[in-house]
């Protein structure tokens, strides 16, 4: 393999490993290290594939580079050839490893401090938790192996670092965790549901003009991502009854079957023509839920009666709202506050936040 083709292919390979962020960190000691070997095994005629070896050899030094990291952090210290680095960004470094390796279990274990101190947060708000502590923890622990397993982290794509990302991650999935647990008392989760996130409360101090120059917003992708990350907050299959909703409510028109698909795979070509056909027509809120009533019936088997639902989603509107806004603009601004919130929804969509 010629040596500038092996250089862009272990550029491309590492970037993969570690997300091309942190590639440049460690590709020179990466690059000396494999070429060494590489040049080892190519005197002793062991090269079967020139690719294969390639991928082998990075990922094995990637392998040891990131245990010596992993150790290094654990003291706070850093190793010489990232002393250019924070610790976050090394800690980084071993995260993101972890997670595009698929080792779930080790970038689990790495944060499971963080873990226990979301939980604690919340105990030390909300005393009646302590007696579900463990359970808790079970439940978070299995609900964040169940989103790295189907690969829900997918969207992070380096714009933060990853151990913010995942902080919020952990910290939506410790709520879920504390819903789940069915003997914990329903004050407490509607505590949860209304207050346990007041930090992410933006006041907007002018809606009119964020409707009017929506492009330069600067809350308005703060406000679509607090959306995404309450739509990863609840369960499947309440988040793609929620997402197929608002699609059809604010007139987010689906394109082809598998728009439909990607929240009800048995979604068949009739039954989205027929869906198609009312996004088309002039149909009042009324009829609108009548029809979603009748499409989720055919879509999940099981019968919902349309007033339920417009209970179910104004619900889960007002969730979104308290994360949103303050107590004032929802109380006293209702009627631009909706304007503002199909608004968001448009662009969420528009965005492809959607997973």
């Amino acid at each position: 393999m010629p040596q500038q083709y092996r250089y862009l292919a272990h550029s491309y390979l590492l970037a993969n490993l570690v997300l091309p962020i942190y590639a440049a960190a460690l590709e020179p000691l990466v690059w000396q290290k494999t070429t060494q070997v590489y040049a080892q095994q190519t005197e002793q005629n062991l090269l079967c594939s020139s690719d294969t070896l390639l991928s082998v050899l990075i990922a094995d030094v990637c392998q040891q580079l990131i245990s010596t990291i992993d150790q290094a952090h654990k003291k706070d210290i850093l190793p010489d050839f990232l002393s250019h680095l924070s610790l976050e960004q090394a800690r980084d470094i071993v995260d993101i490893y972890y997670w595009k390796t698929e080792q779930f279990e080790q970038l689990l274990n790495r944060n499971i401090p963080r873990i226990h101190q979301i939980i604690g947060r919340f105990i030390h708000q909300y005393p009646p938790l302590q007696t579900y502590k463990d359970d808790v923890y079970q439940e978070a622990i299995l609900l964040l192996w169940e989103q790295l397993s189907h690969n829900k982290l997918a969207r992070f794509e380096g714009a933060s670092l990853f151990g913010t990302f995942f902080h919020t991650v952990i910290r939506w999935t410790v709520i879920r965790a504390i819903k789940r647990i069915k003997p914990i008392e329903q004050k407490v989760v509607d505590i949860l549901d209304n207050t346990e996130t007041a930090n992410l409360k933006t006041p907007i101090i002018d809606l009119a003009d964020h409707q009017a120059n929506e492009d330069h917003a600067p809350l308005l992708p703060q406000h679509l991502q607090t959306i995404q990350y309450f739509t990863l907050s609840l369960k499947s299959t309440d988040s793609h009854k929620l997402l197929f909703c608002w699609q059809l409510l604010y007139s987010v028109y689906f394109a082809n079957p598998s728009d439909v698909q990607r929240y009800y795979p048995n979604c068949s070509s009739d039954l989205f023509l027929d869906i198609l056909l009312i996004q088309q027509q002039k149909n009042t809120k009324e009829q609108i839920f009548e029809h979603l009533s009748l499409f989720i019936e055919q879509l999940t088997y099981s019968q919902i009666n349309k007033d339920a639902l417009k209970k179910w989603l104004n619900r889960k509107r007002q969730m979104v709202y308290s994360l949103l806004f303050t107590a004032y603009l929802i109380e006293n601004k209702s009627t631009e506050i909706n304007a503002y919130w199909e608004l968001l929804i448009q662009r969420f969509f528009a965005a492809k936040l959607v997973y």
